[in-house]
């Protein structure tokens, strides 16, 4: 047997749907209607089609309320945990969008470096992102994992898993759509050891 991997997005949010992009507070930043069914039919999804042995999600109230859709689906507990949430970014919810354009691409442009005080790194991200994978395959060997989480962790994962320098993020782009699926499983093959992508950005659910 072996372990396979589903990290998915969060269904779409109001913060997606906002006028002129304004930013909305992250404990208010729960889905749409249209959320709320794509939610509802990847849970179905799921339950029908992969039958996850496990569900882990991010605390934050979009992936939260996408895997409640999930849970309720396929009769499984929300394990949660805090280092499957989104990128840290420390600035004023009253920030026009071209300066949050500027920050986004400050935190792409500057791997290592915080583009505001208090805000994570693009490199953090990955290895925080790593670390929270590695601990969940521990705990959940020769199962079927789903994952819900954001686009910027599915990100860096897929760069990670597939040894794309986190420098190439500018020029290299994965299109990660609401409750897309990405379906991974972790491979040996004599001595070495990586990451096999079988689906990337499924959302046949959504049909």
């Amino acid at each position: 047997m072996s372990t396979n991997l589903y990290l998915i997005r969060h269904a779409r949010q109001r913060s997606a749907d906002a006028a002129d992009g304004a930013l909305i507070p992250e404990d208010e930043d729960g889905l749409t209607e249209r959320g709320f069914d794509q939610a509802r039919r990847l849970g179905v999804h799921l339950a029908v089609r992969v039958k996850p042995d496990a569900l882990y999600a991010s605390p934050l109230l979009r992936a939260h309320q996408t895997a409640q859709a999930v849970s309720e689906a396929t009769g499984l507990p929300i394990q949660t945990r805090d280092d499957l949430r989104e990128i840290r970014l420390n600035f004023p919810l009253d920030m026009r969008p071209d300066q949050i354009m500027d920050v986004w691409l400050g935190v792409r442009r500057h791997l290592d470096r915080p583009v505001t005080p208090g805000s994570e790194t693009w490199l953090g991200v990955q290895q925080r992102a790593t670390a929270a994978i590695q601990a969940i395959l521990a705990a959940e060997a020769d199962r079927k994992v789903a994952v819900i989480t954001h686009g910027g962790i599915i990100e860096t994962l897929f760069f990670r898993f597939l040894g794309i320098p986190l420098e190439n993020n500018l020029s290299v782009f994965v299109n990660i759509h609401h409750t897309g699926v990405f379906h991974w499983r972790p491979f040996s093959f004599y001595e070495n050891s990586g990451w096999e992508l079988i689906v990337a950005n499924d959302t046949r659910h959504l049909d």
